[in-house]
């Protein structure tokens, strides 16, 4: 593909003269009368070297220069002038030019240019990503109206995607061809919006979000999350970032963090479930919410503190890579540690915790069996602990937490958890009729029965016990998704897709409409 070369001078004879100049190579050449012509024409390409004069009406070569630096960074300019003077010079290389050339301009010294300018522009294309951005953090620092534009163009688009509420977004990226995607309910589609974002924009606002030592997180583990907010008409807007790459390009991806908790008195939870989940009597144990990504984990995992924290008088502590809510202290102190900031790891803060006693402690997944050793340490002392996992039953969840261990350390890993589980809810949202979105649940509340399964490896007799005490709050997912068929809530297409044991839940239906 031959180079791309745009011309920008107001003076017909001075844009035949440049071109001259370059006959016989082979350049592709567009010419613009000054630089909101270039400005036109650069919104929907991208040239590999721009040549443009300084004195032009409308738009003069460095406020072209300055523009053009948002779009494009890593754009190779000339300035070429009949004016040698210092001030141009400066202003020019301080906004990113490759040479300040004066009138007359040489034919052997333009040439070398040019071919050094096209030789740059392909050095920067085909440099790799982390190169990319170090180069483009260090422009950011010193270029601030280029940080306030994109910053100010990425708050007014989140402020405009409120309206939408979609559940989460995705910007840049080869695979959004361009587009802006957002998840409603389960659909996942462009959303419509007035001005995309090139993929440096997407660059910049990264870069204008993360601090240094993230950014190297970013380069070397290819993947980061982060948190970001600001203030809008007096309300603090707050968004969980999950930054990645797609075919060597960054990709953002966006949720949004809630601004009100639901109870879970509202969450319908049985009394018994409840106490379990609160360290009121000094109530230990541990609490598992799991489910799928997406699938309002985190909302009842806040509930729960909210809970605590609204009615008794304690000691909280939340460890978490990423806090979607970040609570005030109410009756109970309320600690949030944030991951590779204010703590090494899990690991570190669970046993640190043990230093100063937490009446209950609250992490994100358990994801080997160091952290579950901790967790289980932790409960021992008389802490309550809540984690999450991504299964959607409970039997799934045991199992998942014995595969931590070899099999010889399955009978001690069981006879722990018998003596710890307290409470373990399977979540799912799904679509209702109404095209809202509702909580279905598989609920396990310890009893001394469950707990003697748990001990002897009977994994598999836990099912059947938890739809035998639906009236002390256990339910299974079966049991929950027919309740809301027979109510109309949701159909039996989008409940035999969530259920665990969809040929049960069929037999169910059956037997129910036989009654």
């Amino acid at each position: 593909m031959r180079p791309r070369i745009l011309i920008i001078d107001d003076e017909k004879e001075a844009r035949d003269l440049f071109k001259s100049f370059l006959e016989g190579d082979d350049y592709d050449i567009v010419e613009a009368e000054n630089g909101q012509e270039a400005f036109n024409l650069v919104s929907n390409e991208i040239f590999d070297l721009y040549i443009t004069d300084v004195f032009m009406p409308e738009m003069n070569g460095i406020e072209f220069l300055k523009v053009l630096k948002t779009f494009d960074p890593d754009a190779v300019v000339i300035i070429i002038t009949g004016y040698d003077k210092m001030e141009y010079t400066k202003q020019a290389l301080e906004y990113g030019a490759f040479r300040f050339l004066t009138k007359p301009v040489k034919l052997a010294e333009f040439r070398s240019i040019v071919e050094l300018g096209l030789l740059e522009r392909k050095k920067l294309f085909h440099s790799t990503t982390s190169e990319k951005l170090l180069r483009m953090k260090q422009r950011l620092n010193t270029n601030v109206e280029l940080r306030a534009r994109v910053f100010t163009k990425f708050q007014n688009f989140l402020l405009s995607m409120e309206n939408m509420q979609p559940s989460y977004i995705e910007i840049g990226g080869p695979g959004s061809r361009d587009k802006i995607w957002g998840k409603f309910f389960s659909n996942f589609k462009p959303i419509p919006f007035e001005s995309s974002f090139v993929q440096d924009e997407i660059n910049i606002m990264i870069l204008s979000i993360l601090s240094n030592s993230q950014i190297e997180t970013l380069i070397e583990q290819k993947a980061i999350k982060a948190n970001f907010e600001f203030t809008a008409n007096d309300i603090l807007y707050r968004y969980r970032l999950t930054i990645f790459f797609d075919m060597d390009e960054l990709v953002i991806g966006i949720k949004t963090t809630r601004r009100s908790i639901i109870s879970l008195e509202q969450m319908k939870f049985n009394n018994q479930v409840l106490n379990q989940m609160t360290f009121k009597n000094d109530n230990s144990g541990l609490v598992i919410i799991s489910g799928p990504p997406a699938s309002g984990k985190s909302s009842l995992v806040d509930a729960i503190i909210n809970l605590n924290n609204s009615y008794l008088s304690g000691n909280i502590v939340q460890v978490a890579d990423s806090m979607e809510y970040i609570h005030e202290s109410k009756n109970s102190v309320i600690r949030h540690q944030k991951l590779y900031r204010d703590v090494n790891s899990v690991v570190d803060a669970l046993d640190r915790c043990l230093d100063y006693h937490p009446n209950m402690v609250v992490i994100e997944d358990i994801t080997s069996s160091e952290i579950l050793d901790a967790v289980l340490r932790l409960v021992d002392t008389g802490c309550l602990v809540v984690a999450t996992l991504k299964n959607k039953s409970v039997t799934e969840v045991i199992y998942k937490l014995l595969s931590f261990y070899p099999p010889e350390s399955h009978d001690l890993i069981r006879r722990h958890l018998s003596r710890t589980l307290s409470v373990i809810v399977c979540q799912q949202l799904l679509s209702t009729t109404q095209n809202k979105m509702l909580s279905v649940k598989e609920i396990f509340v310890t009893n001394d029965q469950l707990s003697q399964v748990i001990y002897s490896g009977n994994i598999e007799e836990i099912y059947p016990m938890i739809q035998r005490n639906r009236k002390l709050g256990l339910q299974t997912m079966e049991q929950d998704l027919l309740s809301n068929i027979k109510t109309g809530l949701i159909t039996t297409e989008v409940a035999m897709e969530a259920a665990n044991r969809a040929k049960l839940l069929k037999d169910m239906m059956q037997y129910s409409s036989a009654e």
